[in-house]
């Protein structure tokens, strides 16, 4: 629970007086005790806007939303030009030195080499904005190399820091504190010492962090809650604004050298709407609120909470306490295994974000991702995020399904769709003259280049690269929005490639680009999808049934099976085979990412987005689908509902073991402690122990529980028809019965061949023969155990 939101004025200034009673070096004790006190019961309902000591200087006109216009016409006044011209000179002659530097010591050794020292200083040196490019390139040795980019990753948690002192008085005048930080802290401290109230229980006294924008300070409030206290750089405005400037300036410069269409003003723009919003701390508050909420059907991402009561006044806080966070970033993990889980979490997490919530973490460099003790990943700074509309969400859900299919036509007119080449036609240059070619000359280029290039199936970044290298022969734009989103993408794919070298950000990403598929927002794609799972049957059985299902189709959904076990399958290996094919499963993050992707879907058809989807499954005819699913060539889907229906069995069997033990009162505790524990295996088998917060839980189950309710609405109403349709009806009702009890059998038959398995297994293993042979041993050891 949050402490009550303080809202306390700073006390008037007063004349210099004798010290009295209850008094040090005339400060009032009573006085400072009676504000703390106020400042832990006053209701933040009833409290007036806080007014924070400090009177901040010129650029703090530019605070709030970011304004093109007022920035350049605040730069135009008196000497300002000076400045900007100024700045420009320091950037290039930084920019110069390092390049200099670093040519000449190309034949250097490397423990003698100085240069990755210099460019991490130069780019601490110029600010923020040029800390934030070194952070995303130091994730992507594959474009600077690995010297550059070894050097830059200390932008992620290592920058040029402030003093502390600063820091200090900041929070004192941002929260209108007027008196000691904390018992044993410098600020202040004969007051403290004299038993003066202080404002936090504990403070540190030197940074834990330095990041572009701030340092962050550990401390604990009075009710016990450890929380990090993130402290604004000193004139960060001024250097923001200013760089901004130099960029934008940089940039219209290059579109008259290029004579380029592009307005390229708009990116800058763009990355300024961004970074501005980071200098609000009340933003980042409420961006973290808002991550938290929006994806906490995940079940295993979470972000800090924030205390306001803490933080600096709305419009120019320049102070922020967030809930301290405790776990371990990528690089002080050892074990390959957590780091490969970090990698996972965090991509199916920003998939999530880029094709189904739309609200994307724009700076996910390894300072800002966190494995937690419990499992969760917590994601952190919340300053830089991007919205994505839905019409762009499903184009780059569909892109994603067609680079795995190397369908080049669809990944083309995807591109068209969002934003990335003109929307009527397409267009190749000749002699710099636009000349309208075909989707499929266009495709022909992308995919020759996607398949040549390293990565171009398997990373985001690569497709980003053959992208601008065919923008000299084809006409490409880059749409604003996509600037923020690849500083994601980017920054991601380095972090997934030092866990796993041969990580396909692809297909990590399918199981989310098949559920926007399945789930759209926009009716543009409703309609795609009732296009293409239906078609207008040319007769129908007594009117009951328009539309049939496309089985084809269902088999290019069902593409994540291997092409082995579909030939596999389509050879007749039925009977045992379905099973064991289910059965023997994967390994390792192949197991993972299958087990994933069935509990991306699970549930779909019950969930509010499901809308479309349940449409589509009442309008289909059975009469046909009964004809296709019981036939060789449906063999794949059969198996893959046998693995579905065996995981909800091996979970809910368990579980309503123990709830008839519980209610029969049979069997000791020790057996009911042992259903439990093998409900929980059950739960957590494939699936490599990520967490599931109790609230995703619960959402789960709700969505799962009106899954049911809706198929089973939606099988009855069909039952229904399906007997009024005459003989061709009920010769489906028999196939489809037919094809049920046997998927159930099936899956039973697994879950009853994996118990015995795990039985097995249990008895074999040595902890198991040492209790057996012997005196049990006692519960009160978990050391020997």
């Amino acid at each position: 629970t949050r402490p009550t939101r303080r809202r306390v004025a700073r006390c008037a200034a007063e004349e210099p007086r004798v010290a009295g009673a209850g008094e040090v070096n005339g400060f009032d004790l009573e006085a400072q005790r009676a504000k703390l006190e106020q400042v832990l019961a006053r209701p933040s309902e009833a409290a007036a806007p806080r007014a924070s000591s400090y009177k901040g200087d010129e650029y703090d006109e530019l605070r709030g939303e970011f304004s093109r216009p007022k920035m350049l016409a605040f730069f135009q006044k008196g000497t300002r030009p000076a400045l900007v011209a100024a700045r420009l000179a320091v950037i290039m002659a930084k920019l110069t030195a390092v390049g200099r530097l670093w040519v000449s010591e190309d034949g250097v050794p490397a423990e003698e080499r100085t240069r990755e020292v210099a460019l991490r200083e130069a780019l601490s040196e110029l600010g923020p904005v040029f800390t934030k490019i070194g952070q995303t390139l130091s994730q992507r040795a594959d474009l600077i190399g690995d010297d550059a980019a070894n050097a830059l990753k200390k932008l992620q948690e290592q920058n040029k820091p402030f003093e502390d002192e600063l820091a200090w008085r900041t929070i004192a005048e941002d929260l209108s504190w007027d008196g000691p930080l904390a018992p044993g802290h410098p600020y202040m401290a004969a007051e403290a010492e004299a038993g003066a109230p202080t404002l936090f229980a504990e403070l540190g006294t030197t940074r834990i962090a330095s990041a572009s924008l701030g340092q962050v300070y550990r401390g604990r409030l009075h009710s016990g809650q450890e929380v990090a206290v993130k402290v604004q750089r000193p004139n960060v405005i001024k250097q923001v604004a200013l760089d901004w400037t130099c960029w934008a300036a940089g940039l219209d410069v290059l579109r008259r050298v290029w004579n380029s269409e592009a307005d390229l003003s708009v990116i800058a723009d763009e990355v300024a709407v961004g970074v501005w919003q980071e200098l609000d701390y009340h933003i980042e508050a409420a961006n973290a609120d808002e991550f938290r909420e929006r994806h906490e059907f995940l079940g295993f991402v979470t972000a800090p909470h924030w205390f306001e009561e803490y933080s600096g006044p709305r419009g120019r806080a320049r102070v922020l306490t967030m809930e301290w966070m405790d776990g371990q970033m990528l690089g002080e993990i050892v074990e390959p295994e957590r780091k490969l889980q970090l990698a996972q979490m965090a991509v199916e997490a920003c998939v999530a974000q880029l094709v189904y919530t739309g609200f994307v973490h724009a700076d996910p460099h390894e300072g800002n991702l966190m494995l937690l003790r419990d499992g969760r990943l917590a994601f952190l700074d919340f300053g830089l995020m991007s919205r994505v509309e839905p019409a762009i969400m499903e184009g780059f859900a569909k892109g994603i399904q067609h680079v795995l299919a190397s369908d080049w036509v669809g990944l083309t007119y995807v591109f068209r769709d969002v934003g990335f080449a003109p929307p009527d036609k397409f267009y190749r240059y000749e002699n710099n003259e636009p000349i309208e070619c075909s989707a499929e000359e266009v495709a022909a280029a992308i995919g020759a280049r996607l398949e040549s290039v390293e990565g171009g199936t398997s990373r985001f970044g690569a497709l980003a690269t053959v992208l601008g290298g065919l923008s000299g022969s084809y006409k490409f734009f880059t749409p604003p929005y996509i600037v923020l989103l690849c500083r994601t993408f980017l920054t991601l794919e380095g972090i997934a490639g030092k866990a796993d070298p041969d990580f396909n950000i692809y297909e990590a990403s399918l199981p989310f680009a098949v559920k926007r598929a399945f789930a759209p927002s926009t009716p543009a794609g409703e309609e795609a999808l009732r296009n293409a799972f239906l078609e207008a049957r040319a007769s129908d059985v007594e009117g009951e049934f328009k539309y049939r299902l496309r089985t084809e189709r269902i088999l290019e959904a069902l593409g994540a099976e291997s092409e082995d076990a579909a030939g596999e399958a389509a050879e007749g290996a039925e009977g045992g085979g379905e099973a064991a094919a289910a059965a023997g499963g994967a390994s390792g993050g192949d197991a993972v990412a299958q087990q994933r992707g069935i509990d991306t879907m699970k549930g779909l058809v019950g969930e509010r987005r499901g809308a479309a989807l349940r449409k589509v499954a009442y309008d289909a005819c059975p009469v046909e689908f009964s004809e296709w699913i019981s036939g060789k060539e449906a063999s794949v889907a059969r198996r893959k509902a046998v693995h579905m229906l065996a995981e909800v069995m091996a979970e809910q069997f368990p579980k309503r073991v123990s709830a008839a033990k519980a209610a029969a009162g049979a069997g000791d505790g020790a057996a009911e402690a042992a259903t439990e524990e093998a409900a929980d295996k059950a739960v957590k088998r494939g699936r490599e122990s990520w967490p599931v917060s109790p609230a995703a839980a619960r959402m789960k189950q709700r969505s799962e529980a009106n899954s049911r309710r809706v198929m089973r609405t939606i099988l009855g109403d069909k039952l229904r028809r399906m007997v009024r349709g005459g003989p061709a009806g009920l010769l489906a009702l028999v196939r489809l019965s037919w094809v049920g009890l046997t998927v159930m059998l099936r899956a039973a038959f697994l879950v009853a061949t994996r118990g015995i398995s795990d039985t097995v297994k249990a008895a074999a293993s040595p902890k198991v023969r040492a209790a057996g042979g012997g005196q049990r041993p006692p519960s009160a050891a978990p050391a020997a155990a």
